[in-house]
């Protein structure tokens, strides 16, 4: 009954810590997604600037959106839950 317990809490750690990483890779992307919103709203003001502003300003929106755009994170390594101590059979 006790390796039960202990399997049952084994269990719940890892849908609790799966839950939290696919709640962080949502809002990464719910901010990914706002800030594409954004340059995707200036780019028909930067189809109607002269051409020779419209050069040095595409390459000021463009440090812009560097300085925003979120940097790509590694995936964290998936750590797998192993049995410690068993029972001998």
């Amino acid at each position: 009954m006790i390796k039960n317990r202990e399997s049952a809490a084994r269990s719940r750690a890892r849908k609790q810590a799966y839950t939290n990483e696919l709640e962080n890779k949502i809002s990464r992307l719910e901010e990914e997604i706002e800030h594409l919103k954004e340059l995707k709203k200036l780019e028909p003001v930067m189809q109607f600037l002269p051409q020779q502003e419209a050069g040095e300003r595409q390459q000021q929106l463009r440090r812009h959106a560097v300085l925003y755009m979120p940097q790509p994170e590694a995936e964290p390594k998936q750590y797998q839950l192993r049995r410690v101590n068993s029972a001998s059979f």
